[in-house]
């Protein structure tokens, strides 16, 4: 279903997505907090929220 996608939420994912494990291999995931991967993503707390409920949503 991914080409049913906008192209913006396919790169705001993909910016969440790579912050996440840039921040996994930095600290571990246990010590990462949803402002850690919007910080390193350059996204705002909410746009987080738009597409994820939680950081482990899209491990699952």
């Amino acid at each position: 279903m991914v080409e049913n996608l906008d192209r913006r939420i396919i790169r705001t994912r993909k910016l969440l997505q790579d912050a996440l494990l840039k921040l996994i291999l930095e600290q571990g995931y246990d010590a990462i907090r949803v402002q850690d991967i919007t910080e390193e993503a350059n996204l705002g707390r909410a746009t987080f929220y738009i597409h994820y409920k939680r950081i482990c949503s899209w491990l699952l």
